[in-house]
């Protein structure tokens, strides 16, 4: 801790270290809750995590508030590197949609409401994102619960493959612009329904939730040749994103380049997905300021595990996940 710089000369004259009050192991993890002394910052301690995990001889150490002090967890092993098919799901619950799993093996969901935005440089697992949210909905989808309507104007190369289940599909600019506004415009007739009756929509089969799955979003918000067809395609995804929850319309979007000009909208996305990311900037753009030192390392997942990310919770802590390749037998399955 000493050559580390973590420590403060206390009151009595002699230099004060972090000292580990409690330890034990979670998954491959070796988990300490440390006493920080008076006058160290966590801050400081979280910068030091890389020059930690080197000293301590592992892969990683991620420090993060608890409760009552500081917890760091000492990562040995990657329990995430085996590939994996994501579970068939026997129900659905749009409040924690099964995508996949933590380092501690417990399975990790993601919130059907907020909407979310999905950053990955080429190659990242983005698609794997994608479908592990079809499938974890897929009961849902085939009781009509929720609806999905889909963008893919990588010329239909990832969306095409899971067809049947989508209520609408467009591979095209103007086909895609025509696809948004259609839903803005049924996002307002069910808000102007619910008005003086509900402030939040419930799911039911004869009015199921209405999910906007997007690949490539940038294709739509910055990339358009036709700055018309640009300029309302943002205005599409601008209003469903700023007053779609309540009436109970969703978008999960997937990009490239999460730079603000990209995506204009940007900050309308409560949830965010950081897969393998450029540099340190582009993980600090998807998850915000201080992610990196409480450990999400976009940046420096290896292009050998496509489909990890990290995720911030609502605590505020970092956690890691992956979703899972599906093959097409199980991708049609929501068809019925």
């Amino acid at each position: 801790m000493l050559r580390l710089g973590l420590s403060v000369r206390g009151a009595s004259g002699h230099l004060e270290v972090p000292a580990i009050t409690t330890y034990g192991w979670r998954g491959e993890s070796l988990v300490l809750n440390v006493a920080l002394p008076l006058g160290l910052e966590r801050r400081s301690l979280a910068l030091a995590a890389s020059a930690l995990a080197e000293s301590l001889s592992a892969l990683s150490v991620a420090v993060s508030t608890v409760p009552g002090g500081t917890e760091c967890a000492v990562q040995y092993r990657d329990p995430l590197a085996a590939p994996f098919s994501t579970a068939w799901p026997e129900s659905a619950d749009l409040r924690a949609v099964p995508m996949g799993i933590e380092p501690t093996g417990r399975p990790w969901s993601v919130r059907l409401g907020p909407h979310t935005h999905v950053a990955g440089s080429s190659g990242s697992g983005k698609a794997s994102m994608i479908w592990s949210l079809l499938i974890g909905l897929a009961p849902a989808i085939h009781s009509n619960l929720i609806q999905v309507h889909g963008i893919d104007l990588k010329g239909g190369m990832e969306l095409t493959m899971g067809r049947k289940p989508l209520t609408s599909y467009a591979t095209d600019p103007a086909e895609a612009v025509q696809l948004l506004e259609d839903v803005v415009s049924q996002m307002k007739q069910r808000a102007g329904e619910l008005a003086g009756k509900s402030r939040q929509h419930v799911a039911t089969t004869d009015n199921p939730h209405v999910l906007v799955v997007i690949d490539e979003l940038a294709a739509l918000t910055a990339y358009l040749s036709d700055r018309q067809l640009q300029q309302r395609a943002n205005v599409a995804i601008a209003l469903l994103c700023s007053q779609g929850r309540a009436p109970g319309f969703t978008v999960f979007a997937c990009l490239q380049d999460p730079r603000k000009e990209t995506l204009p909208s940007r900050g309308l996305f409560a949830q965010t997905i950081g897969l393998r990311l450029r540099d340190a900037l582009e993980t600090s753009m998807v998850l915000g300021e201080g992610m990196r030192e409480k450990g999400a390392l976009c940046h420096q997942i290896p292009s050998t595990l496509p489909g990890v990310a990290y995720v911030v919770p609502d605590n505020g802590a970092t956690r890691f996940a992956c979703g899972g390749r599906s093959c097409q037998r199980r991708i049609d399955r929501p068809s019925g």
